[in-house]
């Protein structure tokens, strides 16, 4: 009975994570749209059933009021991903190569993030030590320490 209380609520923590990349994810691509296109188009569910809004705003984490519930772009094209790959093979361990191109494209956007946030302005390399003097003076009482004859 404790081994399924278990399991049960590692599964229920395996959806609920799996529900918030899916949330994360939809925003990007809602965020993304945004930017590119100046909106993003959605399919409102609360307050107005059915009417389609174009999200705009950018002080908030999506485009959209924070006030509407809507069925988003973003969420329908990430929707469309999933059903794409789900359809052109059924078995997980057959799609080894997708999780490898993945891999590689988290590669390149971490190494673009890097080389961009290099370039910053606002990074100066100069301000970080590669040893501080404090744990440098740590170390030489260390050093002095193990010497003893």
């Amino acid at each position: 009975m404790v081994k399924r209380a278990i399991l049960t609520a590692y599964v229920a923590s395996l959806i609920l994570t799996l529900v918030s990349n899916i949330i994360q994810s939809a925003q990007i691509v809602d965020l993304a749209i945004r930017d590119i296109f100046g909106c993003s188009y959605a399919l409102q569910i609360y307050p107005a059933l059915g009417s389609v809004i174009c999200g705009h705003e950018h002080g908030n984490v999506t485009p959209f009021a924070s006030d509407a519930y809507v069925l988003s772009l973003g969420f329908m094209i990430l929707a469309w991903i999933c059903i794409v790959i789900y359809t052109v093979n059924y078995n997980l361990d057959d799609n080894i190569y997708l999780q490898w191109i993945a891999n590689i494209g988290l590669l390149c956007l971490c190494a673009l993030w890097l080389s961009i946030f290099l370039q910053q302005p606002t990074f100066d390399v100069t301000r970080i030590e590669l040893v501080q003097q404090q744990h440098q003076q740590q170390q030489d009482n260390r050093a002095m320490n193990l010497n003893v004859d």
